[in-house]
C-alpha cells in the first residue's frame, strides 16, 4: 500500500507492534499498509459512515486482510472496548473534534499511545494532552500540496523511562481564547502601521506564560527540534494573522478591537518562535 506524503508521516508515529484503532479510517490505508509493512499484527478499521466503511471493506478484501483488520460501524470510540486496542489513531479531523472523540471515551483508552494529525485548533489538542496527563513524545510536520500537517504521539505521564518524555509531562497551560479560523483565512496584505500596533497595544493575558502558549500553538517537540519546516508554517500563519487585520482596518466595535488584541498576541508569538529557532543549542 503505496501512503501519500501526510499518511506517511502519520503511519510511521504508530508504535510497532501494537494493535491499532483507526477512527474515521475511510479508505483504511493506514491500517492495510502497516499490517502489509509488519509493523502492527492487526488492527480495527472505524468509521462513523457506511459509505466510507464499505470502500474501506473493499480495499481491506483486496490486500486478503480480512483476518487482521476487522471493520467497525461507530461513533468515535463508541463500538470500541476497553483494551482492544494498544494505540488510537486520529486522523484528519478538527481539533474539536478530536478532542469530544477521545473525551466521551475516556475510560476506552486504558493509556493507549495516540497518533493525532487535527485539521484545526492544535492548542485546544495539545491542552487537552495536557490536563489528561498525556506526555507529547514525538511530534512531526509535514507539508504536502501547499499544506502544513502538524501531527503528534502522545502517551500517558509515567512509566516512561525517557527522561525527555517525562519533562513534557509539565503542565501546560489551556488556551487563553478561542480561535478563529473563518475569519483567518480571509483579507490580504500588511501595512506597517499592524506591526506597530502589534508592540504598542495593551496585552491582557498571563504574564510569563508566552513560552507555553508557543508550545501549545507550534508544538514543543517540533520547537525543541527546530523542525525544518516550521519557518514556513510560522510565514503562512503570520500571514493569515495579518489578512485579517487588514480585514479590519477602520472597524472600531468592540468585537474588532478584541480581535485585534487576539491577533496581536498571536503575532507576538510567533515572534518568540523566531527567536528560539534561532536559539544555538
Amino acid at each position: 500500500m503505496q501512503l501519500s506524503k501526510r499518511l506517511r508521516a502519520v503511519a510511521d508515529l504508530v508504535p510497532g507492534g501494537t494493535v491499532l484503532a483507526d477512527v474515521g479510517t475511510d479508505h483504511a490505508y493506514i491500517p492495510i499498509a502497516l499490517v502489509e509493512e509488519g509493523k502492527i499484527p492487526r488492527a480495527l478499521a472505524m468509521d462513523i459512515n457506511q459509505g466510507p466503511l464499505m470502500r474501506a471493506e473493499e480495499n481491506i478484501k483486496a490486500h486478503g486482510l480480512e483476518e487482521k483488520i476487522e471493520i467497525r460501524l461507530s461513533d468515535g470510540l463508541e463500538k470500541m472496548k476497553k483494551g482492544e486496542a494498544d494505540a488510537v489513531l486520529i486522523a484528519g479531523m478538527g481539533g474539536l473534534l478530536t478532542v469530544r472523540i477521545l473525551s466521551g471515551k475516556r475510560e476506552i483508552l486504558d493509556g493507549a499511545t495516540l497518533v493525532l494529525q487535527p485539521q484545526s485548533d492544535l492548542p485546544s489538542v495539545r491542552g487537552w494532552l495536557a490536563e489528561e496527563g498525556y506526555a507529547i513524545t514525538a511530534e512531526d510536520l509535514v507539508l504536502e500540496d501547499g499544506k502544513y500537517y502538524p501531527m503528534m504521539r502522545a502517551q500517558k505521564c509515567g512509566g516512561m523511562s525517557e527522561a525527555k518524555d517525562r519533562n513534557h509531562c509539565l503542565e501546560i497551560p489551556g488556551k487563553i481564547m478561542e480561535e478563529n479560523t473563518e475569519e483567518q483565512s480571509s483579507g490580504a496584505g500588511d501595512t506597517e502601521n499592524q506591526r506597530k500596533n502589534v508592540d504598542d497595544i495593551a496585552f491582557k493575558y498571563e504574564a510569563g506564560k508566552e513560552k507555553e502558549e508557543q508550545e501549545l500553538r507550534y508544538g514543543p517537540l517540533l520547537l525543541e527540534k527546530k523542525h525544518p519546516l516550521l519557518a514556513g508554517y510560522l510565514d503562512r500563519e503570520e500571514t493569515l494573522y495579518r489578512n485579517v487585520l487588514t480585514s479590519l482596518e477602520g472597524k472600531d466595535t468592540e468585537g474588532a478591537v478584541a480581535r485585534r488584541t487576539e491577533i496581536a498576541y498571536e503575532l507576538r508569538l510567533i515572534a518568540g518562535v523566531r527567536e528560539r529557532l534561532k536559539e544555538v543549542k
